[in-house]
């Protein structure tokens, strides 16, 4: 399947991932960093040019056998995306929706029980990030809050999604579960959930926040979790982004800034039916990064499945996050150069 990718592409030289500001419901006012425990956007100064398709059209030709399925020898990757739901009218998602790469699963603390639907957008543009990068994967949708000022989420919500996933009630196995939003304090239910998650071998990915080096984010602070930190195109860190430099887990700093996003609108009063499938936004946060790295991990997981006995160490934290650190350090894109030293064990795989 060929990925659809926005307009404004523009190649640059480099080759990190990069990500725009997306943190949720609302704006913050220019020159204040938005609040955690929401999903507001960290705030974009810089020209609107796409680095997401920038980086779609640098890494694909380098490494086609990490980011394409082979159903024949791999096994698709179950991503569970914790947001404000996912908009699969959009002209940018029907497409995945219609081949099985973005599926419904469950709502927590609202009353609408529709989970592709989004009032907000945030789900929307992460759905779109993983499911334009990994092939084969299928991204199931969360919808664990509305967004807006009356609509943040609840880290209570997010650990009963948690527990349910865990649970397996519904007949599917997760691999992989992505949290593009935070809480600035350490809530004990939200805890426990994360725990059981990763006891269960589940890999969790986590937007490690917007608000400068020294603030904390949950769950991106809990050990296991893998937390993504957001860099522009070439690599250097974020103003906004969070460093996790003094927490237990080593940051990993990916495409965070400049990225343009299919978004959802709150009505069809506030942009026509026709606008609202087309509405794009250019974003940058540490929610998109986690999209992103979420993106990446599916298809690890995908790449290893095919040798069961590295699959079942990608799926530890330990393990997925030494892979993502050496290739974000030697930036090593070529699928046989990664084949060979990552995915033998004479590399990744050895003790």
């Amino acid at each position: 399947m060929q990925t659809p990718v926005p307009v404004r592409t523009r190649v640059n030289a480099g080759g990190t991932l990069s990500c725009p500001k997306t943190r949720s419901c609302a704006e913050p006012p220019v020159g204040v960093l938005p609040v955690v425990g929401s999903m507001h956007d960290a705030k974009d100064t810089s020209a609107e040019i796409d680095h997401f398709s920038a980086f779609l059209e640098f890494i694909r030709p380098k490494a086609p056998t990490l980011f394409d399925f082979d159903p024949n020898t791999q096994s698709p990757t179950q991503v569970l995306l914790l947001d404000s739901g996912i908009n699969v009218d959009h002209e940018l998602l029907r497409i995945f929706a219609q081949e099985g790469q973005i599926k419904p699963w469950r709502t927590f603390g609202m009353a609408d029980t529709d989970s592709l639907k989004d009032m907000n957008g945030h789900g929307t543009a992460c759905a779109y990030l993983i499911a334009s990068i990994t092939q084969g994967a299928v991204v199931y949708s969360g919808r664990v809050c509305e967004g807006g000022k009356d609509g943040r989420p609840l880290a209570r919500n997010v650990a009963q999604a948690i527990l349910a996933a865990v649970s397996e009630q519904d007949g599917v196995k997760f691999d992989l579960i992505v949290i593009p939003i935070g809480f600035p304090e350490d809530d004990p239910e939200l805890s426990k959930a994360i725990q059981v998650g990763l006891n269960k071998r589940i890999l969790i990915v986590a937007a490690a926040g917007n608000e400068g080096d020294s603030s904390s984010t949950y769950p991106a602070d809990y050990d296991g979790v893998i937390a993504a930190c957001s860099s522009d195109y070439w690599g250097n860190k974020s103003k906004f982004s969070a460093s996790m430099n003094d927490k237990n887990n080593a940051p990993l700093y990916i495409l965070g800034e400049n990225l343009m996003l299919p978004w959802a609108s709150k009505s069809v009063e506030e942009t026509p039916a026709s606008a609202a499938q087309s509405l794009m936004k250019l974003k940058s946060g540490t929610s998109y990064s986690a999209a992103i790295l979420a993106g990446i991990c599916a298809s690890l997981l995908q790449l290893a499945s095919a040798r069961p006995e590295d699959a079942d160490m990608l799926h530890g934290y330990g393990k997925m996050h030494r892979l993502l650190t050496k290739m974000r350090r030697s930036n090593v894109f070529n699928a046989e150069e990664f084949k060979e030293e990552f995915l033998s064990h004479g590399g990744l795989m050895s003790p």
